[in-house]
């Protein structure tokens, strides 16, 4: 085993503390992730990120559900500067945050949690002064604000394995969503120009 070195234990305990201070900052400063795209992206006018001619990709994996509106209202400001930029944006739902496809009867009808979920009025305000609408077209939940970035082209997909985890059915989810097997999320990984992980 000559080359072959283990760590010792507090080399170890190193790393597992730089870990959680990493967990722990992207936990209590959630709009950091938005505010890194958004520099990232540029500010100022909108350029073509195209105009080589090739499409450029911006992938958002989200991996888990928000823990307030708030905090999910900084994706949809993340999608619409980067469709500004020119670049065609996918979301990819994968792991607990799958749960957004399943549809369930909560007003009667066939909804998802994301339906239950309002857009903060703050919010609406942005995003609607963003996309040039007035503020009473604007969607005033999180699903309907999903549905309104898919028709600006936006491709929302989720991981078919792991909706079946949480017994999500094709029948069960939302058809806004396209189901999507491992081998088909590593290609969107690795065709994505930018990636940016909630």
């Amino acid at each position: 085993m000559a080359g072959c070195r283990i760590p010792d234990r507090a080399q170890v305990e190193l790393a597992r503390q730089r870990k959680r201070q990493r967990g722990v900052m992207m936990r209590r400063f959630p709009g950091m992730a938005v505010w890194f795209t958004l520099c990232l992206l540029g500010a100022g006018p909108a350029t073509d990120v195209n105009a080589g001619g090739e499409t450029r990709t911006f992938l958002i994996h989200i991996r888990s559900l928000p823990d307030s509106q708030e905090q999910f209202s900084g994706i949809p400001l993340t999608v619409l500067a980067a469709l500004d930029k020119g670049y065609a944006v996918s979301i990819l739902f994968d792991g607990h945050a799958v749960k957004v496809s399943r549809l369930g009867s909560w007003y009667g009808g066939d909804t998802t949690i994301l339906d239950r979920m309002p857009v903060p009025e703050s919010s609406r305000k942005v995003l609607a002064e963003k996309v040039g609408v007035s503020l009473s077209s604007f969607p005033d939940n999180h699903g309907d604000l999903l549905r309104f970035l898919r028709g600006r082209g936006v491709t929302l997909y989720v991981n078919r394995e792991a909706m079946a985890s949480y017994a999500i059915t094709s029948e069960k989810a939302d058809n806004v969503f396209t189901p999507v097997q491992p081998d088909q999320m590593v290609n969107l990984f690795g065709s994505a120009d930018v990636y940016v992980a909630y």
